[in-house]
């Protein structure tokens, strides 16, 4: 009975042991399987991070080739236009240069005309260059020397305004390009020269002369037109012009209104505009 007693006590106690250690490796599994959860979820995780790098890092490679796309179609863009705008320097500085040959030539006829008015002694005339005979570099190079007084009374009051003259375009406007050479935003070592000033205004805008003077050129140049009006021995330049109202000897005075600047893709007009003292820009 006593054996029997001991045995029932052990049994008992092994059973409580065997519960406990049931519930332990319960405990433990239970902790395992939740820390594999939390793995599996770090895990995931870790892979959504990775995808999302990916993601940003083909979206970066693509805006840097886009960039890259963008920069090379401005340069080329760029180098069109220097093209384009020695060609209508080139343009301008020959007609230009015709005008004040020709008033010269004008200006030497008037003053023969009016020495052989006054009498002037055979003896004289033949002395003097015949009509053939060459001009002197010198003579060429003396600025207003072919100058009318008229002109030279223009030119006198077109000086004397300086900093009181009209913009050329009609408007609200901007300045979008100022004269000289400066760096193009977004390109290295890329150079323009502008030769005179950009002015940027809002569709339907007109270029206006800037002071009283005649139209000694229109012409078209890569679609636009373009137009010389002489203040003395100043030239003022309009460019860009989709049509003008004015014609070449037309006497003109400060305002007036030349012609409507041409509108570009988005919705701008800008208007070239340079001004000259003879070929000096």
């Amino acid at each position: 009975a006593r054996y029997a007693r001991e045995y029932a006590v052990y049994q008992h106690d092994l059973g409580r042991q065997i519960q406990k250690k049931q519930s332990e490796l319960m405990d433990a599994q239970n902790s395992l399987l939740a820390a594999n959860s939390s793995m599996a979820t770090m895990l995931q995780e870790v892979m959504r991070q990775r995808r999302k790098l990916n993601d940003q890092q083909v979206r970066q490679q693509q805006y840097v080739k886009n960039l890259k796309r963008r920069e090379d179609e401005l340069r080329v863009k760029v180098e069109k236009q220097q093209k384009e705008l020695a060609a209508l320097n080139k343009k301008i500085d020959d007609l230009i240069a015709y005008e004040i040959e020709q008033a010269r030539k004008r200006a030497e006829a008037e003053a023969k005309r009016r020495a052989a008015a006054k009498g002037t002694s055979a003896s004289n005339t033949a002395k003097k260059p015949s009509s053939t005979t060459k001009t002197s570099p010198s003579t060429k190079q003396s600025a207003g020397s072919w100058l009318t007084p008229e002109e030279k009374k223009l030119e006198g009051t077109f000086v004397q305004n300086k900093g009181r003259l009209p913009v050329p375009i009609t408007g609200q406007y901007r300045v979008g390009s100022r004269y000289g050479a400066y760096n193009v935003p977004g390109l290295k070592n890329v150079t323009l020269d502008n030769k005179g000033v950009n002015y940027v205004g809002k569709s339907g805008a007109r270029a206006r002369c800037v002071y009283d003077g005649v139209v000694t050129a229109v012409f078209k140049f890569s679609g636009s037109t373009n137009v010389l009006v002489r203040h003395g021995s100043y030239i003022s330049v309009y460019c860009n012009l989709s049509s003008v109202i004015v014609r070449k000897g037309q006497k003109l005075k400060a305002r007036d209104l030349i012609g409507t600047v041409q509108t570009d893709e988005s919705g701008n007009c800008i208007l070239h505009f340079q001004l000259r003292k003879e070929t000096t820009k």
